[in-house]
C-alpha cells in the first residue's frame, strides 16, 4: 500500500488535471469581448439562484451562471428534470446577445447529494480518516458521472479547508489537520473530477478552518508565515494541478474580510501562484463586507472576485456594478480581465458545444460500491471488549439513527441543513445487517423498557448528531457573533451525547446487555462517558447513503 500511495503522490507532482487554459482558449475569449456591451460582460460576471431567475432572464441578460442552492430541487427531483431545466438555461444562453453559453454550478460536496437517488459518499472527515487517495479519485469520477446526467459542469467542491477548532459547524467538511493530507485528498478529488470533464472549485479561499474558537465566517487570526505554511498549501497545489475556479471564504483574516482582500486574491493567488482561471464568490459574500451594497460591490470586484454568486440581488448588483464602470470607480482593464478569464474557461471546458444527448449513470450499484468502500475504511473501531464478531448473535438495535439514514448523511444532503428523514436509495444499519444476514430486531427506545433482555445477546445503541451545515452547526461557548442566526448548541455539553441518546443509553445499561455504541459525527466529540458504558465503541462519522460493508465488518470481524 506504501507504494501506492507514494507512485500517487508523485502523479500528484507531475501531472495537471484537464481543463488547462489554452493560447486559443484566451484568445477565443479576448476576441469574443471585443464585441461585448458593457452590460453583457457585466452579465458574466454575475450568476443568480435558479429560483430567482428564469431562462428568459439568462437570455433577456446575458447571465454567465445560474446555480442550485442547497434544497433548490426541480419538481420532481430526479436527473431527467435536473437535465431538462439546466439545458433550457443554456439554451437560452446561447440565445443571449452575447452568445456565450451559461454555466450552471452545485454544491456536489459528497456526491450529487441534491438529487433523489443520487449515491452519497461519506463526507470528507471519514474521507481523511479512510485516506485511500485513489478511492478518492475515484469519487470525484463517480460524482462527475452523476453530475453529467443532470446536465451539470461545474462543482462547488472540494473543500480545501486545514480543520482546527472542532466546534466549527463546517468541520466535516474538511479532510482533517494535517496539511499534507488535506493536500493530497483535495487534489485526488479534483483529478477525478476533472479528468471527468466536471469543473472542480476549490474552497473557501482562504483560512476558512482556522478561524478563533470555530466560529463559521469568523477570524483566522494567523500572521502571513503561518497562513502560507498552514492554509495556502493547497491552493498551491490546486493552481499548479490546473484548478480553474476557486471559491473565496466568507471569513476574515485578521479581523479583514476575504471578499475584500486585494492582497491575497490579486497579488497572492492571481499575481504570485499564476492562477489563470477565475474566483468566484460564495453565497452572498460580499455582502460581508461593511458599508452599503455599492462599497461592498466596489470593494470586491477590486479585491479581484470574477465572479459574483448573489442569489436574489442579482438585478441590484448588475444596475450596481455599471455605475460603477461608469463613474470611474471601477476600471474597465478589471471588467476585461474577469470576463476573459470566465469566457477562457468556458471554451477550455468545451461550453459552446456541449452535448446534452449523451447517457451518464446515475446511483448505479457500482458507484454505490465505491461509496460502500470508502464507508468502510472511514470506521473507526475505538474499543472492543468481546462484543465483535456479532455473528450468530442476537442483536437489539436502537436509537435514532437505526433506522433513519438522514443522521448517517448529515448535512449537504437533499436539504441545505440535511434531513431527519430516510433519504431515498440510502441503506440504514438495520437494513445492512439485515442484508448480511444478522439477527436483528428494532426496538423504538420508548419501548426499551418493556424487553425481555434475555431474547437478546447484544444492544447497539445508533446515535450521533442531528444534520447540519455551516453556522447552523456551530459549538459555542459564551457570546455567539451572530444574533440573528441559532447556532448548534451554545454549551460544551454539545461536544458529548444528545439528551435523547442519553437517555437509549440509560435505558439500555439496566438491561445488562453487551453494549456496542455507534455513533454518527461530524466531528469528534467528548466520548469519556459513552466509551466507559459501552462494551464496544465504533465511529463511522458521517458515512454517506452505504452501510453494507460496515455491517459485514461488525458482523465478521475478520
Amino acid at each position: 500500500m506504501k507504494a501506492v500511495v507514494i507512485s500517487f503522490i508523485s502523479l500528484l507532482v507531475g501531472q495537471a488535471f484537464g481543463f488547462e487554459l489554452s493560447e486559443s482558449s484566451l484568445k477565443r475569449a479576448k476576441e469574443i469581448i471585443k464585441k461585448m456591451t458593457l452590460q453583457e460582460k457585466i452579465g458574466q460576471m454575475t450568476q443568480a439562484e435558479r429560483q430567482h431567475a428564469t431562462p428568459a432572464d439568462v437570455k433577456k441578460y446575458a447571465l454567465g451562471s445560474i446555480l442550485s442552492g442547497g434544497g433548490s430541487n426541480p419538481t420532481p427531483n430526479t436527473p431527467e428534470a435536473w437535465k431538462k431545466m439546466v439545458k433550457e438555461y443554456y439554451d437560452y444562453s446561447l440565445e443571449s446577445k452575447s452568445g456565450v453559453p451559461l454555466i450552471y454550478g452545485v454544491d456536489a460536496v459528497h456526491g450529487h447529494n441534491n438529487v433523489l437517488g443520487a449515491t452519497i459518499f461519506p463526507h470528507n472527515i471519514g474521507l481523511g480518516v479512510a485516506n485511500d487517495l485513489e478511492l478518492t479519485k475515484k469519487m470525484g469520477e463517480i460524482v462527475a458521472e452523476e453530475l453529467k446526467a443532470t446536465g451539470i459542469y461545474w462543482n462547488f467542491a472540494p473543500t480545501t479547508a486545514i480543520a482546527g477548532d472542532q466546534r466549527w459547524g463546517r468541520f466535516y467538511e474538511s479532510f482533517g489537520r494535517d496539511v499534507e493530507m488535506v493536500t493530497e485528498l483535495s487534489m485526488a478529488y479534483m483529478q477525478g473530477l476533472q479528468q471527468a470533464g466536471v469543473l472542480a472549485t476549490p474552497k473557501h479561499y482562504l483560512g476558512d478552518g482556522g478561524t478563533a474558537f470555530g466560529h463559521d465566517r469568523g477570524d483566522t487570526r494567523l500572521n502571513e508565515e503561518e497562513i502560507r505554511a498552514i492554509h495556502l498549501k493547497p491552493y498551491i497545489a490546486a493552481v499548479k494541478k490546473g484548478a480553474q475556479s476557486i471559491m473565496i471564504s466568507f471569513s476574515s483574516i485578521n479581523g479583514e474580510k476575504m471578499h475584500g482582500q486585494h492582497y491575497w486574491i490579486t497579488k497572492v493567488l492571481k499575481g504570485e501562484l499564476n492562477f489563470q482561471g477565475f474566483t468566484v464568490s460564495d453565497w452572498n459574500g460580499i455582502e460581508e463586507l461593511e458599508g452599503t451594497y455599492r462599497d461592498q460591490v466596489k470593494k470586491s470586484v477590486l479585491a479581484g472576485i470574477d465572479l459574483f454568486m448573489v442569489p436574489e440581488r442579482w438585478k441590484e448588483f448588475m444596475t450596481t456594478l455599471k455605475e460603477l464602470v461608469l463613474s470611474g470607480e471601477v476600471p474597465m482593464a478589471r471588467i476585461d480581465d474577469a470576463v476573459t478569464r470566465i469566457i477562457a474557461v468556458k471554451d477550455a471546458m468545451g461550453l459552446f458545444n456541449l452535448d446534452f444527448s449523451t447517457e451518464h449513470s446515475f446511483g448505479v450499484s457500482a458507484h454505490r460500491a465505491v461509496a460502500d468502500k470508502l464507508a468502510e475504511k472511514s470506521l473507526k473501531i475505538v474499543k472492543n471488549e468481546n462484543v465483535l464478531p456479532l455473528k450468530n448473535k442476537r442483536i437489539l438495535l436502537t436509537g435514532k439513527a437505526a433506522m433513519n439514514t438522514g443522521y448517517q448523511c448529515g448535512g449537504w444532503t437533499i436539504e441545505w441543513q440535511g434531513v431527519e428523514e430516510n433519504v431515498p436509495g440510502a441503506t440504514s444499519i438495520y437494513e445492512a445487517l439485515k442484508k448480511n444476514g444478522a439477527q436483528v430486531t428494532f426496538i423504538n427506545a420508548e419501548a426499551l423498557p418493556l424487553i425481555n433482555p434475555s431474547d437478546f445477546d447484544v444492544a447497539i445503541a445508533a446515535m450521533g448528531e442531528k444534520p447540519y451545515t455551516e453556522m447552523m452547526g456551530d459549538i459555542v461557548m459564551g457570546e455567539y457573533p451572530y444574533p440573528d442566526r441559532t447556532p448548534y448548541g451554545y454549551t460544551l455539553d454539545y461536544y458529548s451525547l444528545h439528551p435523547e441518546d442519553k437517555m437509549v443509553m440509560k435505558e439500555l445499561k439496566k438491561t445488562n446487555l453487551p453494549i456496542l455504541s455507534m455513533v454518527f459525527s461530524g466531528r469528534p466529540l467528548e466520548m469519556t462517558e459513552l466509551k466507559n458504558d459501552s462494551d464496544a465503541l465504533i465511529l463511522p462519522w458521517l458515512p454517506g447513503s452505504e452501510l453494507n460493508l460496515i455491517a459485514k465488518k461488525i458482523i465478521q470481524f475478520n
